[in-house]
């Protein structure tokens, strides 16, 4: 329990713009999106990546943690 509490912890929350958003091979979405700090890829699956698909062009809210390349989003919800 301690683990997955310690998970949730390290998730940072953003607002993002999507600029444009596609889909790998893998089933996963990449975003490209602007936010505070300039341009970031920002990543995710399942729900929170059909979000992004959807929202170019739009802002987001995610919930995220930071990996090698970008961010990777597990909660997406449009904003505007």
């Amino acid at each position: 329990a301690y683990t997955q509490a310690c998970s949730q912890d390290f998730l940072e929350e953003g607002v993002f713009v999507v600029l444009e958003a596609k889909k790998n091979d893998k089933g996963v979405m990449r975003a490209w999106c602007e936010w505070p700090e300039g341009k970031v890829a920002l990543f995710a699956k399942s729900a929170a990546g059909q979000t992004l698909l959807g929202a170019a062009g739009k802002k987001v809210k995610a919930r995220y943690r930071r990996v090698d390349k970008g961010l990777y989003a597990v909660n997406v919800e449009v904003v505007a």
